[in-house]
């Protein structure tokens, strides 16, 4: 989706986002992912997945964190690295399996539910960026596939994963994966699940 096609908005028009403004105030990327949709839905939320433009934002957080009394590393992989808030026990992890600004982010993401970011603008101050389509998805609990089908496996596992919160997917882009997996050969089938599937949207 080009950045038109996302809607901006001040971030103090949705009050349920104040509870996440302390960890990127000072922090030098932007929230994006499942947990707005466990705010929006009036949830608790464990664990908060931040983005960053660059590499280097990505290392001078890490070295923050490693730094802050009020943080403790929890885990370190390719994708990520994990820090445990002491007074919440909330996670914060740091993903560096892939850069970009917010829009570029949200487009490699597969759902409308889970295309929600709050970031900084270039003044500080703090917005949204949302699909056109997320309010209305996460109320249905539709799954509306918004992405290319490069990775069905992924995808239909992220599926999965969303079904346990009673989210359900159109039955034609089901029957879509279906159909790639069903014709994926042997050699592609085992690149495929040698991929780590813990992804952040």
């Amino acid at each position: 989706m080009a950045d038109s096609d996302y809607i901006v908005r001040d971030a103090n028009q949705f009050e349920e986002l104040r509870l996440l403004y302390p960890y990127i105030n000072e922090n030098q990327g932007f929230i994006a992912g499942g947990v707005f949709k466990d705010l929006f839905l009036n949830k608790n939320f464990r664990d908060i997945d931040v983005f960053f433009m660059e590499q280097q934002n990505f290392h001078n957080e890490i070295i923050k964190l490693n730094e802050s009394e009020e943080f403790l590393k929890k885990y370190e992989n390719v994708n990520a690295i994990g820090f445990e808030e002491k007074s919440t026990k909330i996670r914060v992890d740091c993903v560096r399996k892939c850069f970009g600004n917010p829009t570029e982010i949200l487009n490699s993401f597969d759902f409308s539910v889970s295309k929600f970011a709050l970031y900084k603008d270039v003044n500080k101050k703090l917005k949204v960026i949302y699909h056109p389509h997320f309010f209305e998805d996460l109320i249905t609990k539709k799954l509306r596939l918004d992405s290319e089908y490069k990775d069905p496996i992924a995808q239909f596992s992220r599926i999965l994963k969303y079904s346990r919160y009673g989210f359900k997917i159109d039955k034609t882009d089901q029957i879509k994966l279906l159909h790639l997996i069903n014709n994926l050969n042997k050699n592609q089938i085992n690149t495929l699940l040698m991929n780590d599937y813990e992804y952040y949207y």
